[in-house]
């Protein structure tokens, strides 16, 4: 790992006011531009001749001259810092949410670090057993050079989960996979957190 960097979680939030964001309507026969969504973010633009849109459930980068439906990704571009490619994560996590097929619950507010898990702490409020390792956002080089975020999230609603996600980045673009799977788990748990946060 090179190049490592570590965030808060307020980091990991969009930083810009923009106008109204589009409301989450599925309907197949509705088509809504995306781009307030990126425009939320300080180190991300929309590139040239691509539009950023969701059609019917399905979110897409639509090249203006071509036409073509791309990954939503390939719409977007940064000045490649590390705040750059955290800002990229959270911003495909915000495009996905107007997918219906987009799994799980999505909010920024679910990240972790290790100053918010301290604060539960210290209210009494956090559900899990002391974790030794640092919930910090992350950004660092994997060995090939690909760019790599990964953030630690709250998740559930029976059962709560801490779960890692890993992005790597394209050597090239702001296209991302994302890996994920729980690393901490509790069946039973009072909810004050969630007000918390």
């Amino acid at each position: 790992m090179r190049g490592k960097v570590y965030f808060t979680r307020l980091a990991a939030q969009p930083n810009y006011r923009t106008g109204p964001l589009p409301p989450m309507l599925f309907h197949e026969e509705v088509t809504f531009n995306l781009q307030t969504v990126v425009q939320q973010f300080s180190q991300l633009l929309i590139k040239p001749s691509y539009e950023i849109r969701s059609e019917g459930g399905l979110v897409y980068a639509r090249h203006t001259s071509n036409r073509t439906f791309e990954d939503v990704m390939k719409g977007i571009y940064g000045d490649e810092s590390p705040l750059s490619y955290l800002q990229a994560v959270i911003c495909f996590y915000e495009l996905n949410k107007y997918s219906p097929s987009f799994k799980g619950r999505w909010s920024y507010i679910r990240i972790l670090d290790d100053a918010f898990v301290k604060y539960l702490r210290v209210l009494g409020a956090w559900p899990f057993e002391d974790i030794i390792k640092s919930l910090n956002p992350i950004f660092f080089y994997d060995s090939l050079q690909h760019p790599v975020i990964i953030i630690y999230t709250i998740q559930g609603d029976s059962e709560l989960t801490i779960t890692k996600h890993i992005h790597r980045f394209d050597y090239d673009s702001y296209c991302l996979k994302e890996y994920s799977r729980p690393i901490g788990r509790r069946c039973s748990y009072d909810r004050s957190w969630e007000r918390l946060s």
